[in-house]
């Protein structure tokens, strides 16, 4: 059950933004949120995820934490099987790359993401697996694609 409550409110988030291009529900608590779109590691359909981030270096870092799930969200394994993505930040969108952080790189920016958002903290004491951080850089010489007004 909690799980289809949760992807009914990730829909009604990902409609609502998409909607509003970025402009309604752009942050959770203290961290902005993106549009990271994957391709289906088994589909090769292009998949849409609302997540929080925080802004690394020239990069966004994402916490693929899942509400402290078992496993790691859909959007993570697809990213793992191909890092190539589209990331929407309000009215922009760009291709980046992604790439999983080991340690002890991990822990320093999972520990910016507890600090803003105490709930990580608490996602972290519900699973026994290492909550994963990836960090999207932008690709060589993509362009912005900025949704006109």
């Amino acid at each position: 059950m909690a799980s289809l409550a949760r992807r009914l409110l990730t829909e009604t988030h990902m409609a609502l933004f998409r909607a509003s291009r970025g402009r309604l529900l752009r942050s959770i608590g203290e961290l902005p949120v993106l549009l990271l779109t994957t391709t289906g590691r088994r589909s090769g359909a292009a998949r849409a995820a609302p997540l929080t981030y925080i802004e690394v270096d020239d990069g966004y870092a994402l916490a693929a934490s899942d509400g402290g799930a078992a496993r790691h969200p859909d959007w993570y394994r697809n990213l793992v099987a191909q890092p190539d993505v589209v990331v929407r930040v309000g009215r922009s969108a760009r291709p980046m790359r992604a790439e999983v952080l080991s340690e002890p790189e991990r822990g320093r920016v999972f520990a910016l993401f507890k600090a803003a958002l105490k709930q990580y903290a608490v996602y972290e004491t519900r699973t026994r697996r290492t909550i994963p951080v990836v960090l999207l850089r932008p690709l060589p010489d993509a362009k912005d694609a900025s949704t006109p007004e």
